[in-house]
């Protein structure tokens, strides 16, 4: 505990060696599937919901 003014008392933990959270993150997809919900948020959580949500690709489409 150091003091630099009268009354006014610091205290400090190192907490250097905590590791930081990560932030999670948002992705979004969009265009032209196979098939699935049109203009609705839907949650994907692996590869295989999307195949299951929205199908394979479609020749000469771009999702991006």
């Amino acid at each position: 505990m150091g003091r630099q003014s009268p009354g006014v008392d610091i205290f400090e933990k190192d907490l250097s060696f905590y590791v930081a959270d990560s932030s999670p993150s948002i992705g979004a997809f969009v265009g032209i599937t196979q098939r699935g919900p049109v203009d609705e948020r839907k949650l994907v959580a692996s590869w295989s919901d999307y195949f299951r949500l929205f199908g394979g690709y479609i020749d000469d489409s771009m999702v991006v």
